[in-house]
């Protein structure tokens, strides 16, 4: 049965753990050969589509999803008729690594509204530490050869560099965020690698750089070119989401994974075979279960809820990273609102970052 007493705003559904890189970032287990069913995919479509709330987000990945574009389609075309039917507002997003990416699949994404998010670093050093074949060779070149094509048929404000930031690179992070910005992404997104260890100097690094970072998108505002880190687009959406869903991880965490499971963490951070009955909260054939089939937003059970269920080994360091990018783009973003009071270039910096967030991340506005 559909999950009703708390909001599911984002779903993410890992089609496939296959996939034609071998990252040394990733924990996908690319041997598992598992593919979700298109039967699992429409009863997940159905739980976020019936939750209360009327803006939801799709978010399709793997692996590699783009190695199963048949059932890529056919979940997309799902999910959308059941959306028109049910009033809601759905946007669709695709994270991929960029090497499949011809002219028809990127017509597809064109021709249904899908925003796409491609894993690429804007240096080859730094793209090809983490991003290889299962060869070693890196896939920098690869991967760029396909840029011209993609922005010939997305609209760049569709399209966003996933740049995830290996401890390793930490003090390349803005030089990696100025070059991904000089090969024409406009919204880049820069995430931090969980599973390695993040020493202190690492961290230090990457505060700095992302001071950095903050600084040039500032200078380019400026200047009248506006450059949108993606985590301001969260930021945007979080100020307008109800307070009881702000820490309730149905809310922007529910992911299906190709077996047909729920969880809340990412299916590219965790050792499936080892973690998979400690993270599972159900499977889409049958629902949610145990203290998840009953939950109710803002009640007793939700105390401590966040706490009990985040207890993986391993992930900590990342998630030091993770809050010192937030608290970097929080800033930038209440400086960003703050000089948007005058008319001027942060005004209308300002402006496109919500405009953004209606484009892509249905914030309530057009139907599916």
């Amino acid at each position: 049965m559909p999950h009703c007493g708390v909001e599911i705003q984002k779903l993410k559904i890992a089609l496939t753990s296959g996939c034609c890189l071998a990252c040394r970032h990733c924990g996908v287990d690319k041997a598992l050969g598992a593919r979700v069913s298109l039967p699992a995919a429409r009863a997940a479509v159905r739980a976020l589509l019936a939750s209360p709330g009327k803006g939801k987000r799709l978010e399709l990945y793997g692996g590699e999803p783009f190695m199963e574009f048949g059932l890529m389609k056919s979940v997309v075309r799902y999910a959308r008729a059941r959306a028109r039917a049910g009033g809601k507002a759905l946007s669709v997003s695709v994270a991929s690594n960029g090497l499949l990416l011809d002219r028809e699949r990127l017509e597809f994404l064109r021709d249904n509204a899908i925003n796409l998010s491609v894993s690429f670093s804007g240096l080859a050093a730094t793209h090809n530490f983490t991003r290889v074949f299962g060869d070693g060779r890196g896939s920098f070149s690869a991967v760029a050869a396909r840029l011209p094509l993609l922005f010939s048929v997305l609209d760049p404000r569709d399209v966003v560099a996933l740049d995830c930031v290996h401890p390793a690179n930490a003090a390349r992070a803005a030089a990696d965020f100025k070059a991904l910005a000089r090969r024409g992404f406009r919204v880049i997104n820069v995430e931090c690698v969980h599973g390695p260890a993040w020493p202190s100097a690492a961290l230090e690094a990457f505060k700095a750089n992302l001071a950095e970072i903050c600084s040039f998108v500032e200078e380019k505002i400026a200047a009248g070119v506006f450059i949108y880190p993606e985590p301001l687009l969260e930021l945007a959406r979080a100020s307008a989401a109800p307070a009881s869903s702000l820490n309730c991880p149905f809310y922007r965490d529910l992911e299906l994974y190709p077996d047909g499971s729920y969880a809340f963490y990412p299916f590219a951070f965790i050792d499936y075979a080892r973690d998979i009955d400690k993270v599972r909260i159900g499977k889409a054939a049958r629902g949610f279960e145990g203290r998840y089939a009953s939950c109710r937003a803002g009640s007793a059970a939700c105390r401590g809820c966040v706490s009990s269920y985040y207890r993986l080994p391993g992930l900590s360091d990342g998630s030091f990273a993770y809050r010192a990018r937030e608290a970097a783009f929080r800033r930038l973003f209440a400086g960003v609102l703050k000089r948007a009071r005058k008319a001027g270039p942060y005004r209308d910096y300002a402006a496109g970052v919500f405009a953004l967030l209606e484009r892509n991340y249905a914030a309530g506005g057009e139907l599916a």
